[in-house]
Formats: structure tokens, sequence, C-alpha cells
């Protein structure tokens, strides 16, 4: 409940202990429970007892689980969302969190759980499901003008739940007077069956500079693991190759990123974010901790080791306002 013998009496906190032990006994399937509170002062009044009244009534059961509106989704994907199961209590939890999942898959415009009408013999109710698919595949595309590109146009293709399985593949290409650069990337939410979301990637990019032209060529994959509510681990390996030619400045004058070399990276970050919204922080933490070597053993032209850390602190000023300090520290 919250409250503990020796705290200062507060009513909202009663309140509140009140609310927190109702919503427990819905989440175990007793939608009717109602809970009311007591509260009598001591003698010299200055403790006071609290008394809580329960009214259970009774369980209520999930009979089937019904999706509807699926027309490319396949049931077997949404299995790990989907925390509704025949026979368990049902939760007003669980029904509220289910819903957040499944439009967080990003594969709906909408999602509607519904429970149905209670059968009084068998004390169980059946749950609708009803979806509404996004849709499958954008396109974008832009013109525009740099100093290295000159004119350019580019374009990309998205194609989501590629086979009903909640997998997505996009392909970009730009294309400009001096160069060009492509990039394909997939994604998916498992890997072999497991509940860890992976990306891939492909790049080639070639460009004729003033002074020099290069071709870089990349692939690389990310392997990501929520570890709880608040953390998320993710490990990454990279490999890219750059090719160096019609150099017209001496060697030592390019620009380190384009010289003719081999990286073989390996990397992991730890990312610890406890702020109460991502978007607008008001209060929290945000961490993060990263490493990454580059080894001759895993094909590296350029062995190194570093690392980076960054922490920030979010913490409410008045008038609205909030303060935020933010710490970092590389080395290598």
């Amino acid at each position: 409940s919250g409250l503990r013998v020796g705290e200062a009496y507060y009513p909202p906190s009663v309140f509140e202990a009140r609310e927190h032990i109702q919503n427990l006994y819905r989440n175990y399937g007793f939608r009717e429970a109602d809970l009311e509170f007591q509260t009598s002062l001591d003698e010299t009044a200055t403790a006071a007892d609290i008394a809580f009244r329960i009214s259970e009534g009774e369980p209520t059961y999930v009979g089937r689980v019904v999706l509807s509106g699926l027309d490319v989704t396949r049931e077997q994907t949404l299995e790990r969302d989907i925390l509704i199961s025949p026979q368990a209590p049902l939760s007003a939890e669980a029904l509220v969190e289910t819903r957040q999942r499944l439009i967080g898959t990003g594969l709906f415009s909408d999602v509607e759980v519904e429970v149905l009408e209670e059968n009084p013999v068998t004390r169980t109710s059946d749950v609708l499901i009803r979806f509404e698919e996004g849709p499958r595949t954008s396109l974008g595309y832009g013109f525009g003008y740099n100093e290295n590109d000159l004119a350019r146009v580019e374009g990309e293709i998205t194609r989501r739940n590629l086979f009903g399985l909640n997998r997505t593949v996009s392909l970009f290409g730009r294309a400009s007077i001096r160069g060009s650069r492509f990039v394909a990337t997939y994604r998916q939410p498992d890997l072999f069956g497991y509940n860890l979301p992976t990306f891939f990637s492909a790049i080639y990019e070639e460009q004729d500079r003033t002074s020099f032209d290069f071709r870089q060529r990349g692939v690389g994959f990310q392997i990501s693991k929520r570890l709880s509510a608040k953390q998320t681990m993710f490990f990454r390996y990279n490999l890219n190759k750059t090719d160096v030619f019609n150099v017209e400045i001496p060697p030592d004058d390019l620009p380190r990123e384009f010289r003719n070399i081999d990286l073989s990276t390996v990397s992991t970050s730890l990312v610890t974010d406890s702020r109460d919204d991502p978007i607008m922080p008001s209060r929290g933490q945000l961490r993060l901790l990263n490493v990454e070597v580059s080894a001759k053993v895993i094909g590296s032209k350029s062995p190194y080791v570093k690392g980076f850390a960054q922490q920030f602190f979010y913490f409410r000023l008045p008038k609205k306002l909030v303060g935020v300090v933010g710490l970092r520290l590389g080395i290598g």
C-alpha cells in the first residue's frame, strides 16, 4: 500500500494506497472489487489507525482472445506483445499494456481492445482485439545542392511488415554531378526466435573531389537487448573499406577518413534512461557508456581502442523551466 507505521499522517497518501490496493485486485481479475477505509484517532489525537475494508466480488478470467482485422500480419508475430492469455485472470493492466505494445510495433494505425460480456456460468470474458493495419510502403524523394556534390537528386523506398513478420527493408539512393551514395537497411524485431531486435546495413559511396577521388564500401549489423524498463544494451559490428585515387595533394594532407584503409570494429553500448518523458523531459537521468575496438585479428588495418561516456541530469526549475547538466568523457 505504500503506507508505513510511524510516518506522518497525510490524507492524499491514504487515497493513493486505496487506489493501489484496488488496482492490484483488479489486475487479478476482481473487476468489481471495492475498497473502503476508515481512520480512527487515538485518545491523544497524535496517532491514527487506518482500516481497509475490501469487497472482492467474484474473479473474472479470460475466455478466448480473438484477433480481428489482420490481413497481412501473422498472429505469431504478435504473440510476445499480447499479454492476455486464456484462463488467466482478466487484468486491467495487461489490457492497457497490450494495446500500448501493439501500437508500438509500428504496424498498425489503430488498435482497440474490448472486453466482451461475461459468461456468468464459467466466469470468463472473451477479449476482442481489433486491428487497423497501417500503410506498408512509403516513398520519399528530394533535390538539393551543396559544395561537394553540386546538384543532386535522392530517393528512398521503405517496405514494412515483410511476409507479415514485422520485417522492414529500406533502400536509399543519391546521385549527383560528382558522385553517388546508396544505403540498404533491414530490420527485424527478433533473432532466431529470441527477443533481440536486429539491424543490418550496407553502404556504397563514391565521390570526385577537387584534389582526390574516393570510394567507400561498408556493411554492419546491430543487436540490442532490453535488460530492464530503463536499460538497453547494444552490440555492433562494422566493416568498412576506403579506396582513394587520383590524389593531387601530399598523402599526409588527406583527411584521415579518406585514406586507403580497412576498418573492422566491434562496439558495445549500455543506455540507461530514467527520464519522465523522452521528448520533453523535466526530471530523471540519461546515461550512455560505449566502448569500441578495432583490431588486426578481425581484419582491421588501423587498431585502436576508445571509449565514450555521457551523463545528463534533468531537474525542474521555477516558472516551468527545466535545468540540464551534461557530463561527457572520451578516451582513446
